[in-house]
């Protein structure tokens, strides 16, 4: 898993479709093999969207920001770094250039 510091970002990976809801309150995770149905919460969402958009450090900033208007809250920050780590055990991220 990529850490604070790392300067890279994450990329999706291939085999599974995002289905938001139409409030983006959660979206639901088609994955094809094996095949599952995952169900993710607006934070999980947030947290999916930034970890792919930014370098880790930009993505992590702009949580905290976005969660608690204070881009230097460590429980924020924490909470991303947590749900990183989630999507990935659930293979939906990988650290760029390990996505093949």
């Amino acid at each position: 898993m990529a850490e604070q510091g790392n300067a890279g970002a994450y990329t999706k990976t291939p085999g599974w479709t995002l289905s938001p809801y139409h409030d983006l309150s959660h979206a639901f995770v088609f994955v094809r093999e094996p095949i599952a149905v995952l169900v993710l919460d607006r934070l999980t969402l947030l947290a999916l969207e930034l970890c792919t958009g930014h370098s880790w450090d930009a993505a992590v900033e702009r949580f905290a920001e976005i969660t608690t208007r204070d881009p230097e809250s460590s429980q924020a920050r924490s909470k991303f770094q947590h749900l990183a780590r989630q999507l990935e055990r659930q293979r939906l991220i990988a650290p760029t250039g390990a996505a093949a």
